[in-house]
């Protein structure tokens, strides 16, 4: 008796468990339309100011890459890229903010750039664990130093978080990935792209959520979502995320990060930004300063000189 309900409770189990493996391997992203114009704006930018590569430890042993241009050791900027890139997309505003009197350090964020393998890390968090040893070799360098965590879509997003979690002197975000469901990525967007940026897989998403919440964490591995890189970038971009990437860098909950920031934070972002609806920010975060740029869109907020100088007018008050 006791057999027969034992496994009348474990073959269902196990069938579900079967569907959602079948539902993850066969539920990947599909492949993006490139979006030409975001790889070409890269095309124009003048090189010749990129600081070389340094690298340091993380607490897994790993070797880290970071960008470091030196000015004021009192006001240090630790910005941090978007999705797909690596720290030397950020070049033309770093360099306008050292010019400004400002030290930047620019890291290649695990999974992009020189920073471990592309588009993955070891566990979910890890991405937190890397900013908390860049910050702790940045507190040694700098121990009087005002520290502004500064962030441009993706990065804006980790930078919230991360500010959330552990506290920095103050908090600039570029046109801030929030969240897939957050009013700037669903409102209609007039400026919106014909191809989206990232194609996710939405059955694998959904699966490795539920295995998840069973505590089966094996195929996290996995790639979950495409970016609409362009081949020819391949050098210099992350063209996907797996599972385990995509969740050490995306929100987690994030009205909630907005209500515990201890620091009052400031969002910069385009007027005619096409993959964030800029008036939807004040909708998303009500009470925060928001300044609109008129007559930039997403990629000009840190390529574009006449909307990099307004960036920097109001970072460096």
């Amino acid at each position: 008796m006791f057999r027969s309900m034992l496994l009348s409770a474990i073959v269902p189990a196990a069938a579900l468990i079967a569907l959602l493996i079948g539902i993850i391997v066969l539920g990947g992203p599909a492949t993006p339309t490139p979006l030409d114009y975001i790889g070409a704006r890269f095309e124009t930018v003048d090189w010749s100011g990129l600081s070389d590569p340094k690298t340091y430890d993380a607490c897994d042993g790993e070797a880290l890459a970071y960008r470091s241009y030196q000015g004021d050791s009192a006001h240090v900027f630790l910005a941090l890229h978007g999705s797909g890139g690596a720290g030397r997309a950020l070049r033309p505003l770093a360099s306008a903010l050292n010019k400004a009197g400002a030290t930047v350090i620019v890291p290649d964020i695990r999974g992009h750039g020189g920073s471990g393998r592309r588009g993955d890390v070891d566990h979910t968090g890890q991405v937190s664990d890397d900013l908390d040893d860049l910050r702790a070799v940045l507190a040694a360098e700098y121990p009087n130093a005002r520290l502004t965590l500064l962030g441009f879509s993706m990065g804006g997003g980790l930078a919230r978080r991360e500010a959330a979690r552990a506290p920095a002197d103050r908090l600039i975000m570029l046109s801030p990935y929030l969240a897939h469901d957050a009013p700037p990525m669903e409102a209609q967007n007039p400026f919106a792209p014909e191809h989206p940026w990232a194609v996710p897989g939405v059955p694998r998403l959904i699966g490795l959520s539920i295995l998840s919440g069973l505590g089966i964490e094996t195929f996290r591995h996995l790639k979950v979502v495409n970016l609409a890189t362009r081949p020819e970038d391949g050098d210099n971009v992350s063209p996907s995320y797996t599972h385990r990437m995509l969740t050490s860098v995306n929100p987690v909950d994030w009205q909630a990060d907005f209500a515990t920031l201890s620091t009052p934070p400031v969002i910069l972002v385009g007027a005619e930004d096409e993959l964030h609806y800029a008036p939807a920010y004040q909708d998303a975060a009500p009470g925060v300063d928001i300044r609109t740029l008129p007559d930039v869109d997403h990629m000009g907020l840190t390529l574009d000189a006449s909307a990099i100088a307004a960036v920097i007018a109001e970072v460096m008050k």
